[in-house]
């Protein structure tokens, strides 16, 4: 049996970090796979691996990596989209009840459960978004409203006080813009109770 050099130490301390299996380091150092094991372990070195075993820690190794490098990948960017693109109330509850329907079917998976369940949250939560909003704009509208009766009666009342034509055709003009915007506003639902005019008109 050749003698070990101090290269061959070296060689061999080398081949191991490397994670080179027990036979390629035996092919190498010219020297039987049982006699690197006896000389790792007197150098006080971890003894390599098998060849079968080697390969298996590689790939081991290859997936764990992978599987790291994916979930530390950064998430994409989520773009606003314009109030176009928002879907309607329809638009909003045909998908709920579509993802309620499918999530009664026998062939759903458990892993689109998962997202049928996600949509349902999602779609609720745009919903109950949707219906604050349109309260909340819907009370506006009616406070507008309520502003423009209590100007329109206020205008009359000048219109009766007018001293000079120029004064009247003012005052008929703005009389006949509000008089169109609040039928408008009117058509469109819009209708506010007579003690918002009466609070609207009233001196402070």
């Amino acid at each position: 049996m050749p003698h070990w050099t101090i290269e061959d130490e070296a060689k061999l301390r080398r081949l191991i970090l490397e994670g080179e299996s027990l036979e390629d380091i035996a092919i190498i150092l010219k020297r039987s796979p049982d006699a690197v094991a006896m000389k790792a372990k007197r150098m006080g070195l971890p003894v390599p691996k098998r060849k079968s075993e080697s390969v298996r820690r590689k790939c081991e190794n290859k997936v764990t990596f992978e599987a790291a490098t994916t979930t530390t990948q950064p998430a994409k960017p989520i773009k606003p989209v314009s109030p176009q693109e928002l879907p309607s109330p329809y638009e909003a509850l045909s998908l709920l009840w579509a993802a309620v329907q499918r999530l009664q079917e026998p062939d759903v998976s458990q892993e689109e459960v998962k997202k049928l369940r996600l949509i349902i949250t999602g779609v609720k939560g745009y919903t109950t978004l949707l219906a604050d909003y349109v309260y909340r704009l819907r009370e506006m509208e009616k406070h507008m409203l309520t502003i423009m009766k209590g100007q329109l009666v206020h205008f009359k009342a000048l219109l009766e006080q007018a001293e000079t034509a120029e004064e009247k055709a003012l005052y008929e003009q703005q009389i006949k813009e509000l008089q169109e915007s609040i039928a408008k506003m009117e058509a469109e639902g819009v209708t506010v109770p007579r003690k918002g005019i009466k609070e609207a008109v009233s001196p402070a």
